[in-house]
């Protein structure tokens, strides 16, 4: 009996030993971190890679914001001369049924800083449902739908503002899957993300600083794969298996849209 709890308590010194040498020589930057149950084997197909958002709003100088930026995957190689041979559609549509084809030009109308899909003529409305479709031969034709939310709606007599704090209560939309509030004034405060309750009224409270003064609120309201988009841990993770995040079929990405409301402090 005593040779036998000499062996166990043996074998315990030594297996702490060993966990011991293991646990200094894992490198937990370049280990293996968790990988799924099994990798099922595909050949390379390319797809479009898509980021696309429908706003009604427009610039100080009258021009549609919405926009659709499109990329091509390659096997081996960075995306290049993407807007090549790439044509983009957008459809409104009724009971599932698109009811007219609007093109996507790639351009930046003279204004904007980058180079993306857009069209001049093109004011989305609150509400209504809209198709994507991306073309390119050789590519599956990649689609997105999206359903623009109302704006933002601030419920009567609920904005009070303190020196220490803004409060106010949005009416509850079902389109929108996250609402996003941005201060403007003589700070720069973060902004603050709001995930919608069941609830009809979502109250919001963001605490300021005596020091400040804010002369506007920006009320960001994002559909569901907005909401989706911004939300989604899609950061990079050495040695660790993450499936690839889309909102669209037969490509990659994510094609939302967003509503805006400017309100006066």
């Amino acid at each position: 009996m005593k040779r036998s709890q000499k062996f166990l308590q043996n074998l315990k010194k030594i297996s702490f030993v060993l966990w011991i040498f293991f646990l200094h020589c894992t490198n937990y930057l370049t280990a293996p971190g968790p990988q799924p149950h099994f990798i099922q084997a595909v050949e390379y197909e390319p797809r479009l890679n898509v980021f696309g958002v429908l706003r009604p709003d427009s610039s100080e100088a009258g021009l549609p914001l919405s926009f659709i930026e499109v990329e091509s995957t390659f096997l081996d190689e960075y995306p290049h001369d993407f807007e090549q041979g790439v044509e983009v559609f957008v459809f409104p549509c009724e009971a599932g049924q698109p009811t007219d084809t609007i093109p996507f030009f790639y351009t930046n109308l003279g204004v904007f800083e980058d180079s993306t899909f857009r069209n001049p003529q093109f004011f989305p409305l609150a509400g209504k449902t809209y198709r994507l479709e991306c073309h390119k031969p050789g590519y599956p034709t990649l689609t997105g739908q999206t359903t623009i939310p109302d704006v933002p709606h601030v419920i009567e007599n609920s904005l009070h503002v303190s020196a220490e704090q803004i409060q106010f209560s949005l009416k509850r939309d079902e389109k929108v899957g996250l609402y996003e509030i941005v201060l403007l004034g003589e700070c720069e405060v973060p902004s603050k993300r709001i995930l919608p309750t069941h609830s009809e009224e979502i109250p919001v409270s963001i605490r300021i600083s005596r020091r400040c003064s804010f002369s506007w609120i920006l009320i960001y309201a994002y559909d569901l794969h907005l909401a989706e988009y911004l939300t989604t841990n899609i950061s990079l993770k050495p040695n660790v298996y993450q499936p690839s995040f889309s909102t669209v079929e037969n490509g990659y990405g994510c094609f939302g849209s967003l509503n805006v409301l400017k309100v006066r402090l």
